[in-house]
């Protein structure tokens, strides 16, 4: 039973929302190519706790999105998590953005077919998982390239991805094996609702001090050529 920030900002997709005792309460959000996680997540964060009648102070915990997604985007989006919880002296609360992801699926379409969330990687990767009908994580989150390997493993089972890149639908039908379905859908805070009232439920905080994102690949910094 808790008043809680959630902060969405693995991808494109600045995401914020207020969620009390498990139930939404308001939702901001901006998706744009312009990543504009630096200049308007804590206008959103503002106005979402103003829309929800709460000020920032009654908050019982905040729980953010660890990735895996846009480098820049998620220690934007961690640093700010970790600075109201260490402010507030409140719990901090995480959560894998593929997770967030396939919460956008209606269950009304999902029946024995596997999940495949994608979050499209800067090296023509994508970030990838499997999960049942019951939204259990399968495998461990991997970056995978689309080519005829791509979980060949499992091709008896029909599948259903889910992408925050449109393009992605067409190279689905290319390389998957019994594929059913493909949903165009970003991570957003309103789907960390359920998840962060149960991490919060159970205690499962994560420590300020050491937490960070979920990079899952090395980042690599180029040198400038001026």
């Amino acid at each position: 039973m808790a008043l809680i920030l959630n902060i969405e900002t693995s991808t494109t997709n600045c995401s914020v929302s207020i969620s009390k005792n498990g139930k939404l309460l308001s939702l901001i959000e901006e998706n744009t190519k312009k990543y504009i996680h630096s200049e308007k997540l804590h206008l959103f964060i503002n106005n979402a706790l103003k829309n929800a009648n709460f000020k920032i102070k009654n908050l019982n915990a905040v729980c953010v999105s660890k990735g895996p997604g846009s480098y820049t985007s998620l220690r934007i989006g961690v640093s700010t998590a970790k600075g109201i919880c260490y402010c507030l002296h409140i719990p901090l609360l995480s959560i894998d953005s593929l997770s967030i992801l396939i919460k956008s699926i209606d269950l009304n379409i999902v029946e024995n077919e596997l999940i495949i969330p994608m979050i499209n990687t800067c090296n023509n990767e994508v970030y990838t998982t499997l999960f049942n009908n019951k939204y259990k994580m399968l495998i461990p989150i991997t970056t995978k390239f689309f080519n005829k390997e791509l979980f060949k493993e499992y091709y008896l089972y029909k599948k259903i991805c889910i992408s925050n890149e449109i393009q992605n639908e067409n190279k689905c039908k290319m390389f998957l094996t019994n594929f059913k379905h493909f949903i165009y859908a970003y991570p957003s805070a309103k789907n960390m609702v359920f998840f962060s009232e149960k991490l919060f439920e159970k205690k499962d905080y994560q420590d300020i001090t050491y937490f960070e994102p979920f990079y899952l690949k090395n980042y690599k910094i180029n040198p400038s050529k001026v």
